[in-house]
């Protein structure tokens, strides 16, 4: 059902990208796939990674068959599609040059998967563990060999996650309940630290595999999510044009995504938090390492996954 676009073997170093739908996500991708690398999109359905593939084809000026660009399809709310997913793409890629982890949503009501867990939670933060745990044999693989780009980007393999200077300076895990005092602004806000001390903990755990981790915040950006703050109704209508006056476009909002991910000035920077291009400090509960190794332990909880645990030498594909 995930037929590939492309043949499994590419001379290009390979991408993963998540949310390339459109907005920042869209423009990520066209500047990784101009970097020199074959970019896959991980789309929610068939029909949104055709729709998304046939898209950057004809932005990029190329066809679909010919293009740098193919897709698998994983609704990152269902474990066992991630999971479908990621065994795809390890079939394909026995090297994975880059992940970025960029999609996201805000909630403005409290909704629940069908496991019980609040949707933000699930897309903004265990999602993406269990894709970046899953794809990590493959990035171990690309880090060990340090193959470089075909434009001169270094050697190794990159793990993006996109986060937000609306992080919590606070970590509250009761955010995620609900449904009584639910706020879905302070869910996304723990979403966004919970991705910070995803990336600070796996990027000390990865230390010296040649797999960096860093985070970005692409700033106030002109999207869906951006009038996903706004309360619905006259306020939204009068707000929305407000905002999107003095917010950045989402082809703006990627550049630091991009920079972050294909960049050789970023070539062995790890553990990072990145704003307009450059490290920048998050709040301090991000920096906590009773947080981090809190968190992992709850996500561990919730996934069964110990991102402090890699994958042995051995398991690694060759």
């Amino acid at each position: 059902m995930n037929a590939p676009q492309h043949p499994s073997a590419s001379p290009r170093p390979v991408a993963v990208i998540t949310g390339a739908s459109q907005g920042i996500g869209r423009f990520t991708a066209l500047g990784i796939a101009e970097s020199g690398f074959q970019v896959t999109v991980v789309a929610r359905s068939v029909a949104r990674g055709r729709e998304t593939v046939a898209d950057l084809a004809e932005a990029r000026g190329c066809t679909v068959g010919d293009g740098p660009f193919d897709w698998v399809a994983a609704d990152l709310s269902r474990e066992h599609e991630i999971e479908e997913a990621a065994r795809e793409l390890l079939d394909r890629h026995p090297r994975i040059n880059l992940l970025v982890n960029n999609a996201g949503l805000v909630a403005r009501k409290y909704g629940s998967t069908p496991e019980g867990l609040e949707r933000t939670l699930v897309v903004n933060h265990l999602a993406p563990v269990r894709l970046t745990h899953a794809l990590l044999p493959a990035l171990l693989a690309a880090g060990a060999a340090g193959s470089p780009s075909r434009t001169g980007t270094s050697g190794g393999a990159r793990i993006v996650i996109l986060s937000s200077g609306a992080h919590a300076k606070r970590l509250d895990l009761t955010a995620f309940e609900g449904p009584r005092g639910y706020s879905g602004l302070h869910a996304y806000a723990q979403s966004k630290l919970l991705n910070l001390l995803h990336a600070f903990d796996l990027a000390r755990v990865l230390a010296g595999t040649g797999v960096t981790v860093n985070a970005v915040h692409p700033g106030l950006v002109g999207t869906g999510l951006l009038d996903s703050f706004l309360p619905e109704g006259l306020v939204r209508r009068a707000l929305s044009p407000v905002f999107r006056l003095v917010s950045k476009s989402p082809e703006e909002g990627a550049r630091t995504s991009i920079h972050v991910a294909t960049s050789p000035e970023v070539a062995g920077i790890t553990g990072r938090y990145f704003v307009k291009g450059v490290p920048a400090d998050p709040a301090p509960a991000a920096l906590d390492p009773e947080n981090q190794q809190g968190v992992r332990r709850w996500t561990e909880g919730l996934t069964g996954i110990d991102w402090g645990q890699t994958p042995e030498p051995e398991d690694l594909p060759a």
